[in-house]
């Protein structure tokens, strides 16, 4: 789930559901940025809880918004991988919300 990480959030965010987050207390974990105002907007202990902020986000703001979003993994050695920003970040999001792209 989501910890916010900002004393406030930015001003687009603020419709968008909240999580809380149990991810400090592992190693490895998602981080959700918003590129134009270089804030986390959370931390995530799933790639699909994070996605779901994503997709309330979307949902939420313009449809442009996706633009200035970024999601990335640390791993357990504290290596950085991007999974997604932008326009891919949405597509993935929207995909993994599709039951119809489900494997079974």
């Amino acid at each position: 789930m989501f910890r916010q990480l900002i004393a406030a959030p930015p001003p687009k965010w603020r419709k968008a559901s909240l999580y809380e987050c149990d991810c400090y207390d592992r190693d490895m974990f998602y981080a959700l940025w918003d590129l134009e105002s270089g804030n986390a907007l959370g931390d995530f202990d799933s790639e699909a809880k994070a996605l779901a902020v994503v997709r309330d986000l979307l949902d939420a703001n313009e449809a442009d918004y996706a633009e200035v979003l970024s999601l990335g993994r640390t791993d357990d050695d504290g290596t950085f991988v991007l999974i997604a920003d932008g326009t891919a970040l949405a597509a993935r999001a929207h995909s993994a919300s599709d039951p119809s792209r489900r494997s079974v």
